[in-house]
């Protein structure tokens, strides 16, 4: 039933992306082929693009297409190419000519070959990504046609800051632009799914009109939507309405939140979770530096962790308001002064929810 849902699920038509999938065919099937930038933030469809090219290609019987989603080092996403396409090839060879071997072995000698590498900027070890590329370019030469085509959320603008010169000279990258997808986009691509998994009559309209105004106020990532979806689904009693779209965007709030709070280094977190705590106990809202503080320094002895300094402890209120995650505001004269900290209060919510179901003494 949750198959529509899902990331993986292939639906029967591509929507909004048409021209996208249209002018990558094109640049693909060119004489000699282009490598392609494909620039998108999350969830714009660029994956879902590249599957469609993929079966397109295979389906012309022009040549294949191979998939990888780029993991932190490039020797990780050889493994992962190698084992998508079970490729024998042992660890302590594996490198691009063995993988170009294998491939030059599955197709024809005037077949395209297109190498999809998706999101780069997940690799820690960028450099070796740059060599990696550089490789797959010169062991395909003579052999066959190839593209290399990147899926990421890095700005074509931008990649001469990341990727040698040599490099690109060679690539000469085309861009294509995945834009934000519109509020009446995000409800006909909500719809697509939901037609497969439900009957008209056990959804609301104006209720999926909701969540993709709330989808396109966070950027419209159509994968987030997807999992709200879900979990108003799994909510409703009797059909998809309002209130448990509703529910759906706070669940998907406090999971956002938590995963903010685990990307933050632990110590980070936790100041941040005092600072929501000690700001719901007052009755503007609001907190200061030196309350959080003195909690911080309670709770280290209550739940046995070793406490930053006081000049740590500092900085990290200075970082954490650079973030945008409160306002620092000065008070008070002389020996009095202080510093508020104002947060936002659905934020402030949100982190409490998150934080709650941290394991702090694990964590810390």
């Amino acid at each position: 039933m949750w198959s529509p849902l899902t990331e993986d699920y292939k639906p029967p038509v591509l929507l909004f992306r048409d021209e996208h999938l249209k002018r990558m065919l094109e640049l693909t099937t060119f004489p000699i082929p282009a490598n392609i930038w494909v620039q998108g933030d999350k969830g714009l469809g660029k994956t879902l693009t590249a599957r469609f090219l993929s079966a397109e290609i295979e389906a012309r019987r022009i040549g294949k297409c191979y998939y990888v989603e780029c993991q932190k080092t490039f020797t990780a996403t050889l493994k992962e190419l190698r084992d998508n396409y079970k490729f024998k090839i042992p660890t302590y060879v594996l490198s691009p000519a063995t993988i170009t071997r294998k491939i030059v072995e599955q197709t024809e000698k005037d077949d395209l070959v297109c190498l999809i590498f998706d999101e780069p900027r997940k690799a820690m070890q960028i450099k070796d990504f740059d060599n990696g590329l550089y490789w797959f370019y010169n062991s395909f030469l003579g052999k066959r046609k190839l593209s290399i085509i990147i899926l990421s959320q890095i700005r074509f603008p931008v990649i001469h800051r990341i990727f040698a010169s040599d490099t690109l000279s060679r690539m000469r990258f085309k861009p294509i632009l995945f834009e934000n997808y519109d509020v009446p986009q995000i409800v006909e691509i909500l719809k697509q799914r939901l037609q497969i998994m439900l009957d008209p009559n056990q959804y609301e309209l104006k209720a999926i009109v909701r969540l993709a105004r709330h989808i396109r106020r966070i950027g419209g990532d159509i994968r987030e939507a997807l999992d709200l979806l879900a979990t108003a689904i799994k909510h409703a009693e009797k059909k998809v309405d309002v209130e448990a779209v509703e529910y759906a965007i706070e669940w998907g709030k406090t999971r956002w939140w938590k995963n903010e709070l685990t990307s933050l280094p632990p110590h980070w977190a936790y100041i941040l979770y005092l600072t929501a705590e000690q700001s719901v106990q007052h009755s503007e809202g609001i907190t200061t530096q030196s309350q959080v503080k003195t909690e911080y320094e309670k709770k280290a002895k209550e739940i046995g962790f070793q406490p930053v300094g006081r000049r740590s402890i500092y900085y990290i209120f200075n970082k954490l308001a650079e973030k945008g995650y409160f306002e620092q505001q000065k008070a008070g004269a002389g020996r009095q002064i202080h510093t508020i900290l104002a947060m936002d209060e659905g934020d402030r919510r949100h982190i409490l929810k998150a934080g709650k179901e941290m394991e702090w003494d694990l964590i810390l």
